[in-house]
């Protein structure tokens, strides 16, 4: 049985990220079932870094993973929080000459892109039902970029998108 917080990931993935166009990526490895997903332990801070680590460990040596989720099962947990750790994930990474074979991407129930108004609907493009990071091979990236063309229409999709679905 799949755990309730993957379930919701995965229907959020599929019903919102896939379905309204949000990544034109996600659909391939949603489809092929390619995509980790991991419940963080609620372990300490560099403990909760180290899982973090690990994934991006698996993901290298298992090329069958195209992209994970690592989730924190915790409506309570803080959006800078969550960017602190993204942040120390990153620089855990760099350290290990690792940060050009892995991106992350916060997502958090409560995101907000820094310099945008609260009240706009474009931070729902990052908001999941749990905080989370996403992990991606960078060389996926580029080549998904590079296919694609224009990634800024992804971008005015996205702002039209948000606005349809949560605008006032």
């Amino acid at each position: 049985m799949v755990n309730r917080s993957i379930a919701l990931t995965q229907a959020w993935i599929q019903d919102f990220i896939i379905k309204e166009s949000i990544c034109p990526f996600a659909s391939v490895p949603f489809r092929r079932d390619t995509i980790s997903y991991t419940l963080g332990s609620q372990r300490s801070f560099p403990e909760t870094i180290q899982e973090v680590f690990s994934i991006c460990m698996q993901m290298r040596s298992d090329l069958s993973i195209d992209t994970a989720f690592y989730i924190i099962d915790d409506l309570d947990y803080r959006f800078e929080d969550l960017m602190e750790l993204n942040l120390a994930c990153t620089q855990l990474l760099r350290e290990a000459d690792l940060d050009s074979e892995f991106q992350l991407v916060s997502f958090h129930p409560r995101f907000q892109y820094e310099g945008i108004a609260i009240e706009s609907p474009v931070h729902f493009t990052n908001r999941s039902p749990y905080p989370m990071l996403h992990l991606l091979r960078e060389s996926d990236v580029t080549r998904a970029v590079d296919n694609y063309g224009d990634i800024s229409s992804i971008l005015d999709q996205n702002k039209a998108t948000t606005q349809r679905l949560f605008g006032k």
